[in-house]
């Protein structure tokens, strides 16, 4: 998983560890540090309704951080809520941010 800046830099952020469509999707995730500092990052999805999806988060290997861990943690709980359950719900809903 490649994000490209405004400026086209490429930064590496992680990598697609299983792929199960249209279930799930679970990550490597290690923005910014070698691969072998990967955290795990799932996503699946679970059909509610015709029009409705339920899609739940789940990041975990917080271990391999050591003693950062906890501070890892808490700075990525409150990013998930801006990337993820805001963008992501403004991406699906068909707001522009």
């Amino acid at each position: 998983i490649v994000e490209i800046g405004h400026d086209g830099s490429e930064h590496l952020w992680g990598s697609v560890r299983e792929y199960n469509p249209p279930e799930m999707i679970a990550l490597n995730w290690h923005i910014g540090l070698p691969d072998t500092s990967a955290s795990l990052v799932e996503v699946r999805f679970t059909k509610v309704s015709d029009n409705q999806t339920r899609v739940e988060l789940t990041h975990s290997n917080w271990e391999v951080f050591g003693e950062k861990a906890q501070d890892m943690r808490n700075g990525y709980n409150a990013g998930w809520v801006g990337v993820f359950e805001q963008a992501y719900f403004n991406a699906c809903s068909g707001v522009s941010s």
